[in-house]
């Protein structure tokens, strides 16, 4: 399996759509993001997750999974939806 890392040296780019109902996919070539059973972010899926971003700031957002959890990028790399509330979620810059 293929997880997506936080702290990699260089980075790939994602594709961000944005469906009709308001949730956002993320796409990375022809695989989209997707949570695995303990929460940790995958680039395996052949169909969408739904995800919602909020802004926390003019130049920060935060990111909700589908299992009703934020994500956090821990300093071992590990990004995994896992946060309860926004407090304890990862700012992402802009």
């Amino acid at each position: 399996m293929k997880r997506l890392e936080a702290n990699c040296v260089s980075y790939v780019a994602s594709s961000l759509s944005l469906m009709e109902e308001g949730y956002y996919n993320f796409q990375i070539g022809s695989n989209y993001w997707a949570l695995d059973k303990d929460g940790q972010v995958m680039v395996t899926s052949d169909q969408p997750s739904n995800f919602t971003i909020q802004f926390a700031s003019s130049t920060c957002i935060i990111i909700k999974a589908s299992n009703n959890k934020f994500f956090v990028a821990d300093m071992g790399g590990r990004l995994w939806a896992g946060a309860s509330d926004a407090a304890g979620a990862t700012l992402f810059h802009y």
